[in-house]
């Protein structure tokens, strides 16, 4: 009777297993779904520009003036047609046409302050014995000895650009670019053809250039 029982229950676990086995190839495979998570916007952070004019050759500033400041121990070089005002403790390169026009380099402000003459270049530079920090941070200019943070000041073509280079342990020598609108944005096309007139590409280039032979005197 124990061994009818035994047979009994082996037959039975054949047939179970068998079962078992058939289910697993007759039941289809169950894929896993997969919810979509809601992809979080990250906000995008827009690096500052980084401007690095090209170098400035020998030949293009040859016969250039040389401005060597003893008090505050730089110098750089500049072309004859600029003039050069020393004005407090700003050095200002100037450039000016005889043009009769409404608010001078900005001609957006409503101001309405007639004028003979034209800026088509002004630059200022100014060394702080103290560190000064730009309003905003609009990009990065290097160029020869200067690396240094570039700030729009200025809105709709009119104010200055400013550039703050950290030159010596808690100094900061801040360049102002006046900014040019009636040059820069097509405001007024006929301006580029009055005579002596430093267009736009010129400014640049004349700017870039200076600012490659700025250097540092004992």
């Amino acid at each position: 009777m124990k061994t009818i029982l035994i047979a009994i229950l082996a037959v039975l676990s054949v047939v179970l297993a068998g079962v078992s086995g058939y289910q697993k190839l007759t039941q289809p495979e169950i894929t896993p779904i997969v919810i979509n998570q809601p992809i979080v916007n990250q906000p995008v952070v827009k690096q500052p520009v980084v401007n690095k004019p090209i170098a400035t050759t020998s030949d293009e500033i040859a016969g250039w003036q040389t401005y060597k400041n003893v008090k505050y121990g730089f110098e750089f070089k500049y072309p004859e047609k600029l003039k050069i005002v020393e004005k407090g403790n700003q050095v200002i390169l100037n450039h000016s046409i005889p043009y009769k026009n409404v608010d001078g380099d900005c001609d957006m402000s409503g101001r309405g302050i007639s004028s003979d003459t034209l800026d088509d270049f002004n630059v200022s530079f100014e060394l702080f014995s103290q560190k000064v920090d730009p309003p905003v941070i609009d990009g990065y200019y290097i160029i020869g000895i200067l690396k240094g943070i570039r700030a729009l000041e200025g809105i709709e073509g009119c104010g200055d650009t400013g550039y703050y280079f950290s030159v010596e342990v808690g100094k900061t020598l801040v360049v102002k670019r006046a900014n040019i609108q009636a040059l820069s944005m097509g405001i007024n096309p006929e301006v580029e053809n009055v005579s002596g007139v430093i267009k736009h590409e010129e400014n640049e280039k004349i700017f870039n250039q200076i600012l490659s032979t700025f250097k540092f005197i004992k």
